[in-house]
């Protein structure tokens, strides 16, 4: 069984609601071992909708790294996101395969750690809240590490 960490988050409709049904959906096929808190945030400059639920889950699954993606799509189209949609649009849920038992892996559909978790701390909490040990396969540091170097940056902005 590999470890994996997967970001949820949305901004149309009942948000609360479209997470816990995403939730439900993923435990047909992966062991949810942890879910963070959720926080709200604001949409990222230029995106559509309203303000954000997000929120982590750390799993269990047998699923190699393309099948969790596909399941993870699949999930999104199950919860009302349109299979095919714009960057920035407003989406009822949104699941972002971003740690996959410490692999790098780099296709042409996803990259391995995700590339943006890094810079956002709407994922750097979560993380730090329900994996205080876990460290990204890059950068060798903590979620709460990363998390501190991101305020301090942005203070300097």
């Amino acid at each position: 069984m590999k470890t994996v960490l997967i970001a949820l988050g949305g901004n149309l409709g009942d948000r609360t609601a479209c997470i816990r049904r995403a939730i439900a959906l993923l435990e047909e096929q992966i062991v949810i071992l942890s879910v963070s808190p959720f926080m709200e945030t604001p949409p990222a400059e230029g995106a559509a909708g309203g303000r954000f639920l997000n929120g982590v889950i750390a799993a269990s699954t047998r699923l190699s790294p393309s099948r969790l993606f596909s399941v993870l799509q699949s999930v999104e189209v199950r919860c009302g996101r349109p299979a095919v949609h714009a960057r920035g649009d407003a989406r009822t849920i949104d699941l972002d395969l971003l740690d996959y038992d410490g692999r790098i892996l780099r296709t042409s559909l996803f990259t391995l750690p995700h590339p943006g978790m890094k810079r956002r701390r709407f994922v750097l909490e979560p993380i730090a809240a329900i994996a205080p040990d876990w460290r990204h396969p890059v950068e060798k540091k903590t979620a709460e590490d990363l998390l501190r170097k991101l305020v301090r940056n942005a203070c300097r902005s």
